[in-house]
């Protein structure tokens, strides 16, 4: 399952059925034109069979007997600002992807909980200033963090994203992997550093 998965440009569902054709992905999203948009786009890709999206509030759809304990990993890159929290975005859309709403964090985590089978896998894209308060929400909904990869944009940067696996009742252990710097070159320049094409081949493009 890919929570929030958006219009599908770059859903972390459509990236990984790139990369295995055998998968099959369930995209949630609340946004009736992302919903569309993402329907249109797995078409337009070929995608339609394997890429299911389900336009909803990912807090009702726990209420679904159906989806519990159904999924064998849940992918989600859920907005991690808080409201009035930095500068605001002309576009509403923009501003969905980035600013919590009324779905929080512990919405996604608890959602994730639900949707995922026993030794599920939770993969998540998270703000790196907000990181302890993630790692309190996972613990709380029996996610256990099994490896954690910081990402920089250039070397002398700071941290800024960090990309968490966890595990539905795993045991602790966590592994923190080398840091993934994007780009490399002299300030102002984003060349994609060879690390970081290796790791998404995407980010090339």
């Amino acid at each position: 399952m890919d929570m929030g998965c958006g219009c599908g440009v770059i859903s972390f569902g459509i990236l990984l059925l790139h990369r295995k054709k055998q998968l099959r992905v369930t995209g949630v999203e609340i946004c009736r034109e992302l919903a569309e948009m993402a329907k249109d786009n797995a078409l337009n890709l070929g995608l339609q069979e394997a890429f299911e999206v389900i336009e909803g509030d990912i807090k009702c759809l726990t209420r679904d007997s159906s989806l519990a304990q159904s999924f064998d990993s849940v992918v989600c890159n859920p907005p991690y600002r808080k409201r009035e929290s930095g500068r605001t975005s002309p576009s509403s859309l923009k501003n969905l992807a980035h600013f919590e709403g009324e779905t929080t964090l512990a919405d996604f985590i608890k959602a994730g909980t639900y949707f995922l089978k026993t030794r599920g896998r939770f993969y998540l894209s998270w703000g790196s200033e907000r990181l302890v308060e993630l790692m309190v929400e996972l613990r709380r909904h029996r996610l256990e963090p099994k490896r954690l990869m910081c990402v920089h944009g250039h070397l002398d940067n700071p941290c800024r994203i960090v990309l968490i696996e966890c595990v539905k009742n795993g045991a602790p252990a966590l592994i923190i992997e080398p840091p993934l710097i994007l780009y490399e070159g002299s300030k102002g320049e984003n060349i994609p550093h060879e690390r970081a094409v290796k790791f998404c081949p995407f980010i090339k493009k």
